[in-house]
């Protein structure tokens, strides 16, 4: 008994794994700015230079916080959360395909679109 709940945990942990470093990776080379960029930067431009021209996009800026982090700031994209219940919910829609064949057909796609539903909403909870 022990021997099989291992034997599943293994596989699950390591691709878990993979699958928050991949996110990581992803966010911190390609990160985009979040939403809340403004309020925990407070750059400096948008005191002097947004007054003369409105419609001016600039990458030179001065953060006058001292909460300012970019690696958090440019954490917006991918999700790490929303990619670790997809992955999750995918490998239990494998583990109920292949390990559960004695449910019926019915029951396992109930269970199986039960996942996947959830595993929407809690990814995009955080929009």
């Amino acid at each position: 008994m022990f021997s099989h709940i291992l034997a599943e945990f293994i596989p699950f942990t390591f691709g878990f794994l993979v699958n928050v470093l991949i996110s990581h990776f992803v966010k911190t080379t390609t990160g985009r700015l979040r939403p809340c960029f403004i309020e925990l930067c407070k750059p400096d431009v948008l005191q002097s230079q947004c007054q003369l021209t409105p419609n001016l996009y600039t990458e030179d800026f001065e953060c006058t916080s001292g909460e300012y982090s970019d690696v958090f700031a440019r954490g917006s994209f991918f999700s790490g959360r929303a990619s670790s219940i997809a992955f999750s919910a995918v490998y239990l829609l494998c583990y109920l395909q292949h390990h559960l064949p004695q449910l019926p057909t019915f029951a396992r796609a109930f269970c199986q679109l039960s996942l996947v539903i959830i595993a929407f909403l809690l990814s995009t909870s955080s929009l």
